[in-house]
């Protein structure tokens, strides 16, 4: 049996203290042949394949690599679809409006004509295409008033009853026909009524067909 010395792996007789190549003492047979397993155990296995399977093994190794680096490029990468849904919604998109009375929100930037002796007379929302009132007629009723308006009777075709995004309720009335021309060259506009329910609340929602959009803002936030 020979000791192979820990330093430089030179071969000794089983009875040399001292390496004859570097002069380093070997302290047993079975320590330097463990050192000679465990540091010529990869170089061993390398040695060992087959040129297919060295090729093999460097293709897993890059394979590998490539994959570490994917997951780390994606964990500092944001998340574009994370991002969207926590973007809070910008004050100068939408507006509110609120007297006391009634609140809902708006597009900012539209013009909100409240110069009412009364606020329970409700409020106009000023829209380009000039409607009846100078917008749509936001404003609170009362329970009569609110049976009254959904007469069948009144000049409106029902066009169904709808759900708002905060669980109230409101019917949607559609004039049967066009009556108001005093828009922008003499144009005819037909008259939407919303009735609506919320709470044991009710509140009308006076526009046109044409202001479908911000009609649908204010029902779903009127409160």
């Amino acid at each position: 049996m020979t000791k192979v010395c820990p330093n430089c792996k030179t071969e000794n007789s089983d009875k040399s203290v001292f390496c004859k190549e570097c002069g380093k003492k070997i302290t047993s047979s079975k320590d330097s042949l463990e050192s000679k397993d465990t540091s010529g155990a990869i170089s061993g296995f390398w040695n060992n394949q087959s040129k297919r399977g060295r090729i093999g093994i460097g293709i897993g190794v890059c394979c590998l690599g490539l994959i570490v680096i994917v997951l780390i490029v994606g964990m500092m990468s944001p998340d574009d679809n994370t991002t969207n849904n926590t973007t809070p919604t910008t004050t100068s998109s939408v507006a509110t409006f609120n007297n006391g009375i009634i609140s809902f929100q708006y597009p900012a930037g539209t013009q909100i004509n409240n110069a009412t002796s009364d606020p329970a007379d409700g409020v106009y929302i000023v829209t380009s295409n000039n409607a009846p009132g100078n917008g749509i007629l936001v404003l609170n009723e009362d329970k009569t008033t609110y049976d009254s308006n959904n007469q069948p009777d009144n000049g409106y075709n029902l066009e169904g009853t709808f759900k708002t995004s905060d669980g109230g309720s409101y019917k949607k009335w559609v004039e049967t026909t066009p009556t108001y021309t005093n828009g922008p060259g003499s144009a005819s506009f037909t008259l939407v009524d919303y009735e609506v329910v919320k709470n044991g609340n009710y509140y009308e929602i006076l526009g046109t067909t044409t202001d479908g959009d911000i009609m649908n803002q204010v029902v779903n936030t009127i409160k």
